[in-house]
């Protein structure tokens, strides 16, 4: 069952969201196997330091540790002071191997809402690293996302985490008035790109009272309140017949095998 606020509301057609399915055929992620679960365990600064070293192959700073998370830059340097080569030991090829799915994992597939820090819990997972393609990631991707769009409804609520590069893909790919490059497709965005200047001029003389020329950046904030709206109003009034329903699974034949 799809958790409330994880799904696009409309009155026309009800509801519509992104699937497991979605999941697997955009990122290829694996939806089956083992589940991706677990607790931060209880570790001091030292031991997540020690822990790191041993499986990243590095010994991040005191001071980039939050409890059991690390944050982003420490792990970008260090991939970008590693260079691999033919001659490099499997163990470093390995402990950067590592690095690089945990900067995935915690910065792309389930980032929070701090936007620079990882939890290393997903370190444990990857400990193996063969036995790391077992996991059912596209599963985890996808329930951290519906977690991330339900509290986002939450009174007082200011950021999101969550796979959103997923979710625009998915919404490129299914809502037909937010896909790119459709042109008339796009009704109302398309009504602020061809006529840009006059609704800004009307939208500033409304709200401001005044036909004067607006301030420099003035236009370029009101562009962005303006898309916002009829992005708005594009979704309130959507129907069944501007999104796509094609089934997924059509396009699984042609896609190579997963591993």
């Amino acid at each position: 069952m799809v958790p409330f606020g994880a799904t696009f509301n409309n009155i026309i057609f009800r509801e519509a969201t992104i699937t497991l399915q979605d999941v697997q055929i955009i990122w290829a992620l694996p939806i089956d196997g083992e589940p991706v679960t677990g607790l931060d365990l209880d570790r001091t600064t030292i031991e997540w330091q020690d822990y790191c070293l041993t499986y990243l192959g590095f010994r991040p700073d005191a001071t980039a540790f939050k409890g059991s998370r690390l944050q982003t830059h420490a792990i970008i340097s260090h991939i970008a002071q590693v260079e691999i080569t033919y001659d490099t030991p499997h163990e470093i090829v390995v402990q950067y191997a590592r690095a690089v799915a945990l900067l995935l994992l915690g910065g792309v597939m389930c980032p929070d809402s701090s936007g620079n820090l990882i939890p290393l819990l997903y370190l444990t997972k990857l400990e193996d690293i063969v036995e790391a393609r077992n996991y059912s990631w596209g599963s985890a991707v996808l329930a951290f996302l519906y977690r991330e769009l339900c509290n986002a409804t939450n009174k007082g609520k200011a950021a999101i985490g969550g796979a959103l590069q997923l979710l625009q893909i998915w919404a490129w790919s299914r809502i037909i008035p937010l896909c790119p490059g459709l042109g008339a497709e796009r009704v109302y965005m398309g009504q602020v790109q061809t006529d840009n200047n006059r609704l800004l001029q009307q939208h500033h003389m409304v709200q401001l009272g005044t036909v004067s020329t607006p301030l420099p950046g003035q236009y370029e904030q009101l562009s962005v309140s303006l898309e916002i709206y009829w992005m708005r109003c594009s979704l309130i009034s959507l129907s069944g017949s501007r999104m796509t329903w094609t089934q997924m699974s059509l396009w699984l034949t042609q896609l190579p095998p997963l591993g």
